[in-house]
């Protein structure tokens, strides 16, 4: 149902199948692990989506966010998905710039990632190749109008 929905011609709808994704990813990781490799890949073919809001640039800016921020899900409660390809994408579109609802949470799986021992291997590549671009984008998040209200540390 959700993988019908995300190429459907309404981005309202896709928009709400990406977060859709994202939530099933978060909340049922088991569940999540036996359809992962698909809903993966076509959350990666929705960031490249140009299917523009007929509401205008914001609109698809924060659905393009809702994307990333599904995929940062996935990766958060199901580390077996970290692919090197997939992280370096990923990483490379963060901090989350439009939808600060999904800034703030992104953030927080962010961190949730680097407590994990799984996580913080996918997140570095296999090579350790992404070390540099890990800090360099949690340091953007940490920085960004979004993130201002987060206490990272007490």
């Amino acid at each position: 149902m959700f993988d019908q929905n995300s190429t459907v011609d309404h981005q309202s709808e896709r928009h709400n199948c990406a977060f859709g994704l994202g939530v099933l990813a978060q909340k049922a990781p088991i569940v999540f692990a036996k359809v992962g490799e698909m809903v993966l890949k076509r959350l990666f073919e929705m960031t490249e989506d140009k299917k523009r809001s007929t509401a205008g640039m914001k609109i698809y800016n924060k659905y393009i966010d809702n994307v990333y921020s599904a995929i940062g899900k996935v990766f958060a409660n199901n580390p077996q998905f970290m692919k090197d390809d997939y992280v370096e994408n990923w990483l490379k579109y963060l901090p989350l710039k439009y939808d600060d609802d999904e800034s703030k949470i992104m953030f927080s799986e962010m961190c949730k990632m680097a407590e994990n021992k799984e996580c913080v291997k996918g997140l570095m590549g296999k090579n350790g190749q992404f070390y540099d671009l890990v800090i360099k984008k949690f340091d953007e998040s940490i920085e960004s109008e979004f993130c201002e209200e987060l206490k990272v540390f007490p």
